[in-house]
C-alpha cells in the first residue's frame, strides 16, 4: 500500500470509525486540516469509504405509500432532501437498494445521470457470480451537416447493424433490473440529455409537449415519445425493450420531475429524492 493511500485510509478510519474530528485527525497525523479534508474527499470519491443508511424516516415512508397509490406502482422510496439538493441522498438510497436486490446470474441494465453516479458511494453488494451489466445509453450525435437528424439516424442504424450493437440491444430486452434516470424539461437544472441540445431544440421539445426524458428519449405527459428529431439521434436502447425488464427502477430528485415521473410510471419502482415532492394534479 502506498504511503499516500495508507495516510488516506488512516484518516478515513479515524473519522468514520473512531469519530475523531478533522482537527483531531490533523493533530494526530501531523497534517493540516485542509489536507485531512482533501484525504477524506478522495477516499469517498474512490469508493474507499461507503455509506450505508437505514430505511427513511416515518414521514418519508408515509409519502412513499401515498405516491404508490397515486401512481399505481409496486414500490416507492422517498428520501429527505437537503440544503445542497437531493441528488446525493437519492443516490445513496439507490446504492443501498441495488446492494440488496442484485442476485447471482442477473442481467442489469444501467442508464446515466448524477443520481446513478452518486449510488456508487453506497453500493456494497455481496459477492455475486454471473452478473452481467449492460449500458443502455450511448450519446447523441450532433454533426454539422445540412440535415443532421437524417445523418444521425442513418449513422446510428449502420452502427447497430454493422458493429454488433443489435446483439447488445437484444440482450437488453431480457433484463432482470433496469436502472434509469428520469430527467425533466423544465426546472432549475433540467435533464442531462436536454442540456446536450441547442437552446432552439430545447424550446422545440417543450413546444412539442415534452415533460421529461428516460435514456434521452423525450416523453409527453401521457408517456408517449414526442415527434422530434432529438428522439431519433439518441444511441440508446428503446423503451419498448426496457419495458420487458422484470424490474424497472427510474430515479429522480425534486418536484420538478413530478410530471416526468408520471410519464414513466407504468409498473415501475420509483425512487424520489425529495420529501417535498408534490404530486401533479389531474389538470397537469
Amino acid at each position: 500500500m502506498s504511503e499516500s493511500r495508507n495516510t488516506r485510509l488512516r484518516a478515513a478510519w479515524l473519522y468514520y470509525a473512531h469519530g475523531l474530528t478533522q482537527a483531531g485527525i490533523a493533530t494526530r497525523l501531523r497534517l493540516s486540516r485542509a489536507t485531512v479534508n482533501k484525504l477524506l474527499d478522495t477516499a469517498r470519491s474512490r469508493g474507499e469509504v461507503r455509506i450505508w443508511l437505514d430505511e427513511p424516516a416515518d414521514e418519508c415512508l408515509a409519502l412513499a405509500l401515498e405516491i404508490e397509490r397515486a401512481l399505481s406502482v409496486d414500490e416507492v422510496i422517498v428520501v429527505p432532501g437537503g440544503p445542497e439538493g437531493s441528488t446525493r441522498a437519492a443516490g445513496l438510497a439507490l446504492g443501498r437498494w441495488l446492494s440488496t436486490r442484485i442476485e447471482h446470474d442477473m442481467r442489469v441494465g444501467v442508464g446515466w445521470g448524477r443520481t446513478l453516479m452518486a449510488a456508487l458511494e453506497a453500493f456494497q453488494p455481496p459477492r455475486r457470480d454471473g452478473v452481467e451489466v449492460i449500458s443502455l445509453l450511448g450519446g447523441q450525435v450532433r454533426p454539422a451537416l445540412p440535415d443532421p437528424a437524417e445523418f444521425a439516424w442513418r449513422m446510428a442504424s449502420a452502427l447497430i447493424a454493422e458493429c454488433g450493437l443489435d446483439a447488445l440491444f437484444e440482450r437488453a430486452a431480457a433484463l432482470d433490473i433496469a436502472v434509469l434516470s428520469v430527467g425533466a424539461t423544465k426546472g432549475a437544472e433540467g435533464s442531462v440529455a436536454l442540456r446536450l441540445l441547442t437552446e432552439s431544440e430545447q424550446t422545440e421539445l417543450r413546444a412539442a409537449g415534452a415533460v421529461g426524458d428516460v435514456l434521452a428519449t423525450f416523453l409527453d405527459a401521457a408517456g408517449a415519445e414526442v415527434d422530434h428529431p432529438a428522439n431519433r439521434r439518441a444511441m440508446s436502447v428503446d423503451l419498448d425493450r426496457i419495458a420487458r425488464a422484470k424490474t424497472r427502477l427510474p430515479t429522480a430528485t425534486g418536484a420538478d420531475r413530478a410530471r416526468a415521473l408520471r410519464a414513466a410510471r407504468h409498473k415501475v419502482e420509483i425512487m424520489v429524492g425529495d420529501d417535498r415532492f408534490e404530486l401533479p394534479t389531474s389538470s397537469m
